[in-house]
């Protein structure tokens, strides 16, 4: 991701909470996510607002679709080891899996490169398709490590049909 996820409150003059702002890298899932909570996209600063009162749906919203976690929350994360089974597409974006950007794609032409804290240790990833209906995909076979896996989110790696994965034990 080239831009992180940050979340901010505003405050009435009372010290209490009257909206949850989140800014975050563009991503589809959470567009939906956001909607079905209700959130509303404020076009001048570029973030979803909530309302507070549904702040830990949110967070489990960001945390399914960006591992991310809340300031201040102590988080076990572990690096995994990664086989794409079967060949993997984002369509018109880049390769989500796990609730992590593996494969970050611009557009047909561009080429795919790994997503942050993300390692291709063999394999094939790339763009293509034409340019309207373009894709990101991930060959078959390659594999990848992923660091910084939130242990709390392994099981939307569990969820992958697509892919294998085993924890990296750390020497």
């Amino acid at each position: 991701m080239t831009t992180e996820v940050k979340v901010s409150y505003t405050i009435d003059d009372h010290g209490d909470e009257i909206l949850m702002s989140v800014n975050s890298p563009y991503n589809k899932s959470f567009i939906d996510k956001a909607r079905k909570l209700h959130g509303k996209f404020n076009t001048t600063t570029k973030a979803w607002d909530f309302s507070p009162k549904i702040k830990s749906k949110v967070f489990d919203a960001l945390r399914t679709v960006y591992d991310y976690e809340e300031q201040g929350v102590v988080v076990e994360k572990v690096d995994i080891l990664v086989t794409i089974n079967k060949k993997v597409y984002g369509f018109a974006d880049s390769v989500i899996l796990g609730g992590r950007i593996i494969a970050v794609g611009k557009e047909r032409d561009s080429g795919a490169y790994e997503g942050k804290d993300v390692n291709m240790l063999e394999g094939e990833m790339d763009t293509g398709g034409s340019r309207k209906n373009w894709f990101t995909y991930i060959e078959a076979g390659t594999v990848l490590e992923v660091f910084n896996v939130n242990k709390k989110t392994l099981k939307l790696w569990d969820n992958e049909e697509s892919v294998s994965y085993k924890i990296i034990e750390k020497k």
